[in-house]
């Protein structure tokens, strides 16, 4: 038998390169002599084919003529040096011209106002920021009638000129207008003293980033603001990912388009956020060395020394940002990731400016309210009594009340505008938390919550909804004088959500709120009706109000079709839990038994105000949370688009005084006014009792009440 050596050389001799090899123009070789299959056939799982051997006679046949064609490839590809060279330049020499030629097209096209079919059909069939804010193809193309090439060019101002977004003269008029009228503290150390000239010669990209964000606010003509936000998104990607910058400006341009450029997906805040919070990190903001520069007067002239405040005033702004978004998404694990601001605390109060110490302030108060929030709703106050529950929610409520009322002394006259931003955010976590104290109190506490003092938080809900409402409309009427947040428009949403919600909520436990959610609807549909012919924010954000619109008429609607009854059923916090945890008890006695029509209006008229807490008593209560302590579901409204089931509808309330005019929305004002006004107490009406509720019934309404609450 012949070796395995002398097999493998007839089957070698007979053997040229499998079909693949020879396609793909690679070395074929086998793992052992034998082998039917070569290596990388083999290893990409494909059948292998070997080649023919050569007829005998052919012009091909000789001895090295199995490689013959591999000499002709490199023949035809291996030039000599010289002509490498010469190609070379040549390339290089072609590639100049296409790019002097492409920039020459580029600004015949916006001096003309040319715009190709394709660029036509797209910016006419997909505006799709106004469309809900996903893009469906057409901005991968950016819309644009230019290459790629225009994001490197280091003047992105003139490009933006250029490409014809919007004219000079109109950018100067919008740039003066936005650093003279700006409110709201989101500039993060911006030197609003520099012209527009003097800004573009500082960083144009941070001038362009203004100028964005006024057209946002207010409406120019002749300004493709569209295109525009496009075009500015993209060059901020191309600085930091492809050109790998990170600079100071960069992260003040993050934290203003989140705050007024951005609309939609929601996603980007996300990556917006992230990419804030990672930059600071990375710029090292805040930092202890400079800290105790600054507080020390180690500072070697005046010009570290601005620095040095302009660094602490943007990691003052990162954070405001980041707490924000983690308060609205109930995500307190975002603030936790925030480095620790005591020492910036205690530096700004020592040194810091006016405008600095507001913005610390703003930081406290989200702050104190993440910590009341995660209080209420950790396993420590789960089954403990009423009165503890509601001793914390009042603790947390002095501590935001101290320091806004703080703050206001900083600003001096109540008319300033960063006061309206900073007055909203307190009437929406004033809101949230007190929301979040009565879900605890219904429904975890150890015994059964007082109907009169639930009533107390309901109808202080209520007061503050109002001024939240009146705020929007006051800050409406002034829209030609101020630039403000486009997250401006989400608060009377909010205040919207958690009338609807309250009513609900306290008519299930016997009890009407009488306000009408008809008129607040009407009231700030008319406030943002007036500015959403000159807001891109306004009408971006519009369809948002109409879905509320559509929930709150969904359930006022089912609240008054139904008939009068004679009887109500209560349902004590502990049945309300079983239902939720999915456990069908009938109802038991009750420690709150039904009352009366009469009864119940004498008894809420009899209703006083929570004494008020000593600052000893208030001290010497503390409770720690635990190391995992839960996180209850989301305390910031979230809108429910579901109607609800006709086994869950409601009885109509019988016609009520309505409420006094709401509270002056000044600042002071508002926080030197009664909790409760007893008083508009006696206004307050209970429903006609309805007729004697099965328990079956009664499990799916209280089932409703919670599904389009974000407790």
């Amino acid at each position: 038998m012949a070796s395995e050596v002398e097999q493998f050389a007839e089957n070698w001799r007979k053997r040229r390169a499998c079909t693949r090899c020879r396609r793909i123009k690679v070395r074929c070789e086998y793992d052992s002599p034998l082998s039917e299959t070569c290596r990388r056939c083999q290893r990409a799982g494909v059948e292998c084919h070997p080649g023919l051997k050569p007829l005998e006679g052919s012009e091909s046949t000789g001895q090295n003529t199995t490689y013959a064609w591999v000499e002709k490839v490199r023949l035809k590809t291996r030039p000599t040096d010289n002509s490498t060279e010469e190609e070379e330049n040549k390339i290089a020499q072609l590639e100049r011209i296409i790019q002097e030629a492409q920039g020459e097209i580029t600004n015949i096209k916006a001096r003309i106002g040319y715009k190709s079919p394709a660029t036509t059909a797209s910016s006419t069939g997909n505006n799709s920021l106004y469309n809900g804010g996903y893009d469906t193809g057409s901005s991968s193309s950016m819309m644009l009638d230019a290459e790629n090439s225009v994001f490197r060019r280091r003047d992105c101002f003139q490009t933006a000129l250029d490409v014809g977004f919007f004219s000079y003269e109109v950018a100067l008029e919008s740039y003066n207008s936005f650093r003279s009228s700006l409110i709201g503290n989101v500039a993060a150390g911006v030197n609003m003293e520099l012209s527009l000239e003097e800004m573009r010669e500082d960083d144009n990209l941070l001038a362009l980033a203004m100028v964005t964000s006024s057209f946002c606010c207010h409406a120019r003509p002749g300004v493709k603001l569209e295109k525009l936000i496009l075009f500015l998104e993209h060059v901020m990607i191309d600085r930091m990912y492809y050109q790998a910058e990170f600079s100071l400006n960069l992260l003040r341009i993050q934290l203003m388009i989140a705050h007024y450029i951005m609309l939609l997906p929601d996603m980007k805040t996300w990556v917006n956020i992230m990419f804030t919070m990672v930059g600071s990190l990375f710029l090292d903001l805040c930092s202890e060395e400079e800290l105790l520069k600054m507080v020390g007067d180690k500072c070697e002239n005046e010009h570290e020394w601005e620095d040095i405040r302009s660094r602490i005033r943007a990691g003052i702004g990162v954070c405001a940002s980041v707490m924000t978004v983690s308060a609205n998404a109930n995500m307190p694990r975002l603030a936790a990731a925030l480095p620790s601001m005591d020492l910036v605390q205690e530096v700004i109060f020592k040194v810091g400016t006016i405008e600095d110490r507001v913005g610390m302030y703003y930081v406290r108060m989200v702050s104190m309210y993440l910590e009341g929030t995660q209080m209420l709703t950790s396993p420590q106050l789960k089954d403990q009594s009423v009165h503890l529950i509601r001793m914390t929610l009042d603790n947390y409520k002095k501590k935001m009340n101290d320091t806004i009322t703080a703050m206001s002394m900083y600003v001096g006259s109540p008319d300033q505008p960063v006061l309206a931003v900073v007055r909203s955010a307190f009437l929406q976590l004033h809101i949230s938390l007190n929301e979040c104290g009565m879900n605890q109190m219904m429904l975890f506490a150890e015994d059964e919550a007082p109907n009169e003092m639930l009533m107390i938080y309901a109808q202080e809900i209520v007061s503050k909804c109002r001024q939240l409402n009146e705020s929007f409309k006051e800050l409406c009427d002034q829209h030609d004088k101020y630039y403000f947040p486009r997250y401006m428009y989400f608060r009377p949403l909010k205040a919207l959500t958690a009338l609807i919600r309250i009513r609900l909520l306290m008519w299930s436990r016997g009890f009407d709120i009488p306000v009408d959610i008809h008129a607040e609807l009407s009231k700030v549909k008319a406030a943002w009706t007036s500015v959403k012919s000159d807001s891109y924010n306004a009408r971006g954000m519009h369809f948002k109000l109409e879905k509320v619109e559509q929930w709150v008429n969904v359930k006022l609607e089912e609240f008054d079709k139904n008939n009068v009854s004679e009887e109500v059923t209560t349902l004590s916090a502990r049945t309300i839990r079983k239902i939720l945890d999915g456990i069908k008890d009938k109802p038991q006695t009750q420690p709150n038994p039904p009352m009366s029509a009469v009864s119940r209006t004498n008894s809420i008229a009899n209703i006083q105000p929570p004494p008020e807490q000593s600052p000893t008593a208030t001290n010497d209560t503390k409770i720690t949370p635990g190391a995992n302590a839960a996180f209850t579901q989301n305390i910031i409204t979230t809108i429910s688009g579901t109607a609800p089931t006709p086994s869950t509808t409601i009885q109509p309330p019988a016609p009520a005084a309505q409420l006094p005019p709401p509270e002056p929305t000044d600042v002071m004002q508002v926080l030197s006014a009664p909790m409760f006004d007893s008083s508009t107490a006696a206004t307050a009406s209970a429903p006609p009792p309805p007729t004697n509720m099965p328990a079956e019934q009664m499990e799916l309404l209280i089932r409703e009440l919670f599904s389009g609450s974000t407790w």
